[in-house]
């Protein structure tokens, strides 16, 4: 790794505080000991940003490393931007390698981009990442990109975080590294494929976001297709990050137009107890009292894929559900007439991105009676159990330093990303569902629950047993 100056807009931001700070702290204690220049629009000093950010407890060592400018992206001057970088940089002996990290709303992307062009800092060695979301749409998404073309697409990192989690990145090395999930992994064995990101909390302040996006763009457009596109995909002919890119996209680009039925929305609404009232999603702040923002989804994809023609894939995301967990569940074709089909339980192989970041196989195993008792067994590999894993930040700053693209989004990808949740928000706008229709605390509506045929979702409980 070079030295190069990270350079961070929306300094003054939560992302910055709560998680770019710690990543950037971490890696620091491990000898990734760049600089960092923050840009925020507060008129505070460095020592004024250290207080305002509550970080005065970080090692001095560190807090030498960082350095504040005060500067609107929108209005700032150029000038200003090149003075402070090549000072910092002149300090520090680097050359002209700048690592930019945009923390900031997507509809700054293009000022902040050509802010940096005008300085005259786009060099051989720059590199520039975007958080997500990148555009509220398809059509907001190709104008940012065309209007960044300054940068050229090896330069750039659109993030999405989600691909930093460990057992996100590790479904690639399960699947193909391992001929036990390898033979079994194609539509003549799995019967369906469930992926589920549910969170225990509400959206937390940011209603103005939410009410402009929804659950569907929110998670559907970026987290839960990345994990899709990665457990669907054919295996790649490297490891390298165009033979996967390629390999998502081609995942991506055979996911078949969605039907109205196979869309479920919901909106949580308020529950009355006897310590703390929750209030519906409609009595937030900020929260048309008629809103139809959807809280929650669930929907059934088909891909017109040879290894997955007959699967189905679910995904369900969604607000104030009984817990905060995301997982993928692989669930078997049970090939047997050995055994009576009603007393055994499907194989399923589970991918647990959170919490408790593991590996879970159900099968069957005689019970307590006779030959013919079943009862359903759990292996488990608990990777978090047994080791500290690194943060899906700390993972993706440390490989935006490296220039290692795999773990980050193309372009290609985000443009049929879009165009898959345009297409199916469009469908969903032409399903009349009466909301509220779920109760915080549950697992989202019932109407959930029918999409899967003849089936139910599966789901890892605190206990490690899936039921």
């Amino acid at each position: 790794m070079n030295d190069q100056l990270v350079v961070i807009f929306g300094g003054t931001g939560d992302l910055a505080q709560k998680k770019l700070l710690p990543a950037l702290r971490k890696l620091y204690s491990q000898g990734i000991d760049q600089p960092v220049l923050l840009v925020g629009r507060s008129n505070s000093n460095i020592h004024g940003y250290i207080q305002d950010m509550s970080i005065e407890d970080y090692e001095d060592s560190f807090l030498e490393n960082l350095y504040y400018l005060s500067l609107d992206v929108k209005t700032g001057d150029p000038e200003d931007l090149r003075d402070k970088v090549e000072s910092v940089s002149s300090k520090h002996g680097i050359d002209t390698s700048y690592t930019f990290y945009l923390a900031l709303p997507y509809f700054l992307f293009t000022y902040t981009s050509s802010l940096i062009q005008d300085a005259g800092l786009n060099t051989n060695d720059s590199k520039i990442a975007f958080e997500k979301p990148f555009g509220k749409n398809l059509e907001t998404a190709q104008r940012i990109n065309q209007e960044i073309d300054g940068f050229k697409e090896e330069q750039i990192f659109r993030v999405d975080h989600y691909l930093g989690k460990e057992l996100v990145e590790n479904i690639l090395t399960l699947r193909f590294s391992n001929p036990i999930f390898q033979k079994i992994w194609n539509t003549e064995s799995v019967k369906n494929v469930q992926i589920t990101m549910a969170e225990d909390i509400g959206v937390n302040g940011r209603t103005g976001y939410y009410e402009e996006a929804g659950a569907i763009k929110d998670v559907f457009q970026n987290h839960l297709l990345q994990v899709l596109s990665l457990t669907a995909m054919d295996q790649p002919d490297s490891l390298t990050s165009e033979d996967i890119r390629d390999g998502k996209l081609e995942v991506l680009e055979k996911i078949q137009d969605i039907e109205p039925e196979d869309i479920v929305l919901g909106q949580y609404g308020s529950k009355e107890a006897d310590k703390d009232s929750i209030k519906g999603y409609r009595q937030l702040e900020g929260v048309k009292q008629d809103s139809d923002t959807e809280t929650f989804f669930a929907l059934k994809l088909h891909l017109s894929m040879k290894n997955w023609k007959d699967t189905p894939f679910y995904v369900r995301s969604g607000k104030m559900m009984d817990e905060k967990y995301a997982e993928v569940n692989v669930v078997l074709e049970n090939s047997s007439d050995l055994f009576d089909s009603k007393e055994s339980s499907e194989n399923v192989v589970n991918i647990r991105i959170q919490p408790d970041s593991g590996i879970s196989v159900r099968f069957n195993s005689k019970g307590s009676g006779g030959i013919e008792d079943l009862e359903a067994e759990t292996m488990e590999a608990c990777k978090a159990c047994r080791q500290l894993l690194p943060g899906a930040y700390e993972h993706i700053l440390e490989e935006l330093l490296n220039g290692d693209r795999t773990m980050f989004v193309d372009w290609k990808v985000l443009e049929q990303s879009w165009r898959i949740t345009d297409s199916v928000v469009e469908t969903a706008e032409h399903q009349e569902t009466e909301f509220p229709n779920y109760t915080p605390g549950s697992e989202g509506p019932e109407e959930a629950e029918d999409l899967i045929d003849d089936e139910n979702w599966i789901k890892l409980n605190r206990r490690s047993n899936l039921q």
